[in-house]
């Protein structure tokens, strides 16, 4: 049982650290004291320097105080990973202390902030996260993730505070917000250009191709033309006056056969030569082959 505190009569009421400590902590939560508003946030320095901000934080009834910026050294960067250091307000009973420090974390592919010491003897809570990028020489403050507000990690105490100023936190995201609106547009620039590289390229591959397309077409059908004329030489060549002569006399017999044929089909007066059992016109007397003639009677 305890109870306190009640005034010491002979010191029969010594009170020791812990004491305190429990008593204060029933009705003051672990974490950093919202005013001012920036206490205790991280914020960026020179090259791979950080520093914390003055404020006050509060771990298992005990109390931390900044009183100015204090600096911390982030560790150089992986030259092929990334990794994700976290700084953290740490209470250390053994050794009867509270400092900040850095947690620094393991490269990889895909990095996670150290873990958290919560335990009888030494409890941290996390202040800010760092993303430490491969190669990273610079930490800005647009790679520093504030924790102070997130209560699985720190949280702000309660209990005895009636009001919240977030307007730290809300610069921190306007700052973050801005940076990476940036990158994104700039992002976008680089690939609206991309694409504008491409389609140029393909556009001058394909009029290249629809010009080489033509130019082959236009030898093919020059070719083709300079064949069939050549050919047409030769089969003009190849007829003599003797044939053109032949020819010239079938025409001339094939008119008179038709000339004969619309004659019989205007008159309606048709005849034909008499055929023997061989299909051989019947001739007279004197060599003149026997006609027969006759007429369509309209009904």
């Amino acid at each position: 049982m305890n109870y306190m505190p009640f005034n010491s009569v002979d010191h029969d009421r010594v009170y020791k650290a812990e004491d305190w400590a429990w008593y204060f902590s029933t009705f003051i939560s672990n974490g950093v004291f919202p005013a001012p508003s920036d206490g205790l946030q991280v914020v960026a320095g020179d090259g791979m320097t950080i520093g914390v901000r003055p404020g006050y934080g509060f771990i298992n009834g005990y109390a931390f105080r900044n009183q100015e910026l204090y600096n911390l050294t982030i560790s150089n960067a992986d030259g092929s990973l990334d990794r994700i250091d976290r700084v953290v307000l740490r209470w250390d009973l053994t050794q009867r202390l509270m400092e900040l420090a850095v947690l620094t974390g393991s490269p990889s592919k895909s990095p996670t902030a150290p873990a958290l010491t919560q335990g009888a003897d030494v409890w941290e809570i996390a202040l800010a996260d760092v993303s430490v990028t491969k190669g990273l020489t610079t930490v800005t403050q647009a790679q520093i993730t504030d924790d102070r507000y997130n209560s699985s990690l720190c949280g702000i105490c309660a209990g005895v505070i009636t009001q919240i100023d977030a307007s730290t936190l809300t610069a921190q995201f306007d700052s973050f917000f801005e940076q990476y609106t940036a990158k994104i547009t700039e992002s976008y620039g680089n690939y609206t250009t991309s694409i504008e590289a491409y389609e140029a390229a393909w556009k001058a591959a394909l009029d290249d191709w629809k010009a080489s397309e033509q130019s082959e077409q236009d030898t093919w059908q020059t070719a083709q033309w300079q064949a069939f004329s050549e050919w047409l030489s030769k089969c003009e060549a190849a007829i003599s006056d003797s044939t053109a002569a032949t020819l010239t006399a079938e025409v001339v017999e094939h008119d008179e056969r038709l000339d004969v044929l619309e004659h019989m089909t205007i008159q309606n007066d048709f005849f034909a030569p008499l055929l023997d059992d061989d299909n051989c016109p019947i001739l007279d007397d004197d060599g003149f082959a026997i006609l027969r003639d006759w007429k369509y009677k309209y009904a």
